[in-house]
């Protein structure tokens, strides 16, 4: 399932990596990473054009087409 999504009851699983994925239930989509340890979890709404990525890090702005 790496790399590929998959649609279960309308709820869509997008696996990029072995420690991260979106998923996308209805009009938000979540996002879950733990790749670099810190476990991160952001979410958006479709209608969002910009997100913010509320991470340790600081935020940042990340464009959706």
């Amino acid at each position: 399932m790496l790399g590929k999504g998959v649609k279960i009851k309308g709820i869509e699983i997008d696996v990029r990596s072995k420690h991260s994925l979106y998923i996308t239930i209805g009009d938000w989509t979540y996002y879950i990473d733990d790749s670099t340890n810190e476990q991160i979890v952001d979410k958006w709404h479709k209608s969002e054009q910009f997100r913010i990525d509320h991470s340790k890090k600081g935020d940042h702005y990340e464009y959706f087409r």
